[in-house]
């Protein structure tokens, strides 16, 4: 089952900047991205980091794989256990490793009807950050064209009651371990246990977010 279908990146520009600048030395133009975001979906566009070899860059990509230039439904997720043989992420793993920045994610209970939604946080940072995967493709007009995909792992202890899947999620002192070209590709493997990542909290919210048009706060409102 696909899991981390929506998350959030809903601080404000300052608080987001302070962070870029402070964890990676980087800034963005705030103006080619409208914060907050409540519900951010897939083909959307998500705020990434890489790191060239010196310095991290910081970007947008929009999110998901395409399996083809001509395919619509896009690829959101890879398998950590199987990322290294999968086709369209094989490459990418060895050479195009990104950080995807999150205020947290949403994941739903599905043995209940509806099912339920709940809110996934740090409880002790503003931020989460994904271990994600990037490609450039061209469009059909040749424009270049970024996509990611974010990592995910067999769920930890505080996931498993909701769902078996969680995402890769990186501590500070991992950051560039995870980016940087010249991380030996057996060094990345450890990152992928669910033990990994502390500090994950969460609580229920209402349906109002399963409407991808709804980008509020109700959102991430507790139920």
């Amino acid at each position: 089952m696909i899991m981390c279908g929506r998350f959030g990146l809903h601080h404000a520009w300052q608080t987001t900047s302070s962070f870029l600048f402070d964890q990676f030395k980087v800034e963005f133009d705030e103006t080619k991205l409208s914060l907050p975001l409540y519900n951010i979906a897939p083909t959307q566009q998500v705020l990434i980091l890489i790191h060239d070899g010196t310095h991290y860059r910081v970007g947008l990509s929009t999110w998901g794989f395409s399996l083809s230039s001509t395919h619509s439904k896009p690829v959101i997720n890879a398998r950590s256990e199987s990322v290294f043989e999968t086709t369209l992420f094989r490459q990418s793993i060895r050479t195009k490793r990104c950080l995807i920045l999150a205020s947290g994610f949403y994941e739903w209970q599905r043995t209940t009807t509806p099912s339920q939604p709940s809110w996934f946080y740090d409880q002790s940072k503003p931020f989460l950050v994904f271990a994600g995967l990037y490609q450039t493709i061209l469009s059909h007009d040749n424009q270049k064209i970024v996509q990611s995909a974010m990592l995910t792992t067999s769920a930890n202890e505080v996931m498993k009651p909701i769902h078996d899947r969680i995402p890769v999620m990186l501590n500070g002192d991992q950051y560039q371990h995870w980016v940087h070209p010249k991380t030996p590709i057996d060094e990345l493997k450890f990152l992928f246990k669910p033990t990994n990542f502390n500090g994950l909290a969460h609580y229920e919210v209402s349906t109002h977010v399963n409407k991808v048009s709804n980008q509020d706060e109700r959102c991430i409102q507790a139920k």
